[in-house]
């Protein structure tokens, strides 16, 4: 809604406080192309990274290994990723 609006944020969001606020809403398994989606729904500029997939790739890999986020591979569809802390 801020891109919308025209509002700027006062306190800008960093990639992996925008991917966890993502996975957190989401309720389901996201993959990382999903959750790029959502950024760039939400209105985060992505264009500051090379490749902001390889970015989101790193990001989620990281909640990952903090045990933030559960790795949920798929035999039928690309492994997602899901919030596994409690809000």
């Amino acid at each position: 809604l801020t891109r919308l609006c025209g509002y700027v944020p006062t306190v800008p969001l960093g990639l992996t406080d925008a991917c966890r606020m993502v996975l957190k809403a989401a309720g389901h398994p996201l993959t990382a192309v999903e959750v790029r989606a959502q950024l760039d729904a939400m209105g985060m500029d992505l264009s500051k990274y090379s490749s902001n997939l390889a970015a989101i790739h790193t990001v989620l890999k990281r909640l990952r290994e903090s045990g933030e986020v559960a790795f949920v591979p798929h035999g039928w569809d690309k492994p997602g990723y899901r919030w596994e802390r409690p809000a």
